[in-house]
């Protein structure tokens, strides 16, 4: 398997900026999301973050991002549920 296969577990932080992303939200880099574990969000992650915070898309976990953690199916399904509300759908 190559490293971008489909089998590829991702992280909380890659899933958040693929939603974000697809939903085209504007990303203000400079932005820290208010969770506890802020000072350990990559500048690239950052603005997805604060964007998907912004639009409901993610809660955090006992007030961190846990950016780190894998995302489970559970989180992935509440994201995209998530994720179509704020488009009114």
């Amino acid at each position: 398997m190559t490293a971008h296969s489909v089998r590829t577990n991702i992280t909380r932080a890659e899933m958040t900026a693929m939603i974000v992303r697809a939903l085209h939200l504007p990303l203000d880099e400079s932005a820290t999301p208010a969770f506890t574990d802020k000072q350990d969000i990559p500048v690239w992650a950052k603005g997805p973050a604060a964007a998907a915070v912004e639009q409901g898309i993610i809660k955090g976990l006992n007030g961190q991002f846990a950016l780190a953690r894998l995302a489970t199916r559970a989180e992935a399904a509440a994201m995209l549920i998530r994720m179509r509300q704020s488009e009114g759908l």
